[in-house]
């Protein structure tokens, strides 16, 4: 090991913020259409999306609004182009939106949800949450559904259950519609079940207390963590920091604490490794996944 207490870390990698994925709903980049030898685009379309599936987005031009559909790599009008915006396909089904509501459009070109909602999420583990008049609920894939519009809001289905807001409060219900977490926290933070555990928040004198449970609804991390803490695990970690100084641990699926919190900074595993630091002399090092310091933090950044 080199006599000079400086070390090189790079490639660090931040304990990350929740992400909030955009809505599909964007017509893409169109160009010249690629149909087959004898066939022609319908009347005012003069170019298309990428084919998928033997479908592809088209706009038609000749329109004040300039409508969107589908055609097939016959030229034939598969999705009417009557939509003011459509998405690509995902799972078999596209969202379509005119006057500002929302609905689903099977590849056949059938409408399975009529367009009447206030806004619709794509399908993920054969349900679909949609909304209307601020109200949630789901819906299967023929349109029925199976979940009433009865809550102020509500995250898609994962690992089988989704989280759902009733009144002021959360708490998760299964695919038939059951509570089966009951209604008691302040906030989800877009959180949902991920590797059997899901983060939850409560408001205390003003600030949200963040913890972690299992599908049985134990608290299995207690509530007493800062905002800077995972949204979801990951590989069978939780980031975690505490409220008073906002030092870092990580604590596995289970609830047991594998690395200390008393780190000032802690990043994202690579290779086995995770960069350590502590703010008090502002030096580095790396601990493995046992929460032993591989190299000890007793290093400074190098310029």
């Amino acid at each position: 090991m080199r006599s000079v207490n400086k070390l090189i870390i790079t490639s660090l990698v931040a304990i990350p913020l929740m992400t909030i994925s955009p809505q599909i709903l964007a017509a893409e980049s169109l160009h010249q259409c690629q149909l087959e030898s004898g066939t022609k685009l319908p009347e005012g379309v003069k170019t298309c999306g990428e084919f998928i599936d033997g479908l592809a987005m088209v706009r038609d031009l000749s329109a004040s609004t300039k409508q969107y559909g589908f055609i097939n790599k016959q030229g034939k009008v598969v999705v009417p182009i009557e939509y003011d915006n459509v998405s690509l396909y995902e799972k078999d089904f596209a969202i379509v939106t005119k006057d500002k509501k929302y609905g689903f459009v099977n590849k056949n070109g059938e409408v399975v949800l009529p367009v009447e909602y206030d806004s619709v999420k794509a399908f993920r583990e054969d349900f679909a949450l949609v909304e209307k008049d601020g109200n949630y609920g789901f819906i299967n894939k023929k349109g029925e559904t199976v979940v009433p519009l009865i809550y102020s809001n509500a995250v898609n289905f994962h690992e089988g259950l989704a989280s759902v807001k009733k009144g002021t409060k959360w708490g998760y219900i299964d695919k038939t519609g059951e509570a089966v977490i009951p209604f008691k926290y302040d906030s989800m933070n877009g959180g949902y079940f991920s590797e059997g555990v899901a983060r939850v928040e409560r408001l205390v004198n003003g600030e949200y207390k963040v913890g972690f449970i299992n599908k049985k609804g134990q608290e299995i991390i207690p509530l007493e963590y800062h905002d800077y803490s995972s949204h979801r695990a990951e590989d069978g970690l939780i980031f975690l920091a505490n409220d008073k100084n906002k030092m870092r641990g990580v604590y596995d699926t289970q609830g047991k604490m594998v690395i200390p919190i008393e780190y000032s900074s802690l990043y994202q595993f690579s290779e086995g490794l995770a960069s350590i630091g502590r703010y008090k002399n502002g030096q580095q090092g790396f601990v493995d996944k046992t929460g032993k310091e591989i190299i000890p933090a007793r290093y400074t950044l190098a310029n």
